[in-house]
């Protein structure tokens, strides 16, 4: 929730110190489109241009999240419409291909339990047995 709070804005102020009533929705989804893009200098000193699409979500989800709880609780300050409701959040960039999951082997799971147990997690190394067992996929289960 900071890296909204803490975003400077045009005037020097930061947007966690305007009052409640300023908060609309353009000027929530104003500042979400500066959250969205970093720019940083690489190693040559060049400015490179950045998404940062789940950091900045997430801080919208969030701040959604906190506009309900407080709306609740406080009736007669917090107004009912929330700003950062139905902002429409994408988790991808448009345009960019939707990434396969990968899928483990067995060699991989028996590597991950020995691993776990190693390290004294016996229940995760039981869970990710039991969570391999259970949501096998349909052309395996087909084949057997």
């Amino acid at each position: 929730m900071s890296l909204f709070a803490n975003h400077r804005l045009k005037d020097g102020t930061r947007a966690g110190s305007k009052q409640i009533s300023d908060f609309t929705r353009g000027f929530v989804d104003a500042v979400y489109a500066k959250l969205l893009v970093v720019e940083e200098k690489d190693a040559d000193g060049n400015i490179v241009r950045r998404e940062r699409r789940r950091f900045a979500n997430a801080a919208m989800v969030a701040y959604r999240r906190a506009w309900f709880v407080g709306q609740r609780a406080e009736e007669k300050k917090v107004p009912a419409i929330n700003p950062f409701s139905r902002m429409g959040l994408k988790a991808r960039a448009p345009g960019q291909a939707v990434r396969d999951t990968p899928t483990a082997t067995w060699e991989e799971l028996v590597a991950f339990r020995a691993a776990a147990k190693g390290l004294g997690y016996s229940s995760v190394a039981t869970a990710s047995l039991v969570t391999w067992e259970w949501l096998q996929r349909e052309a395996t289960v087909f084949l057997k």
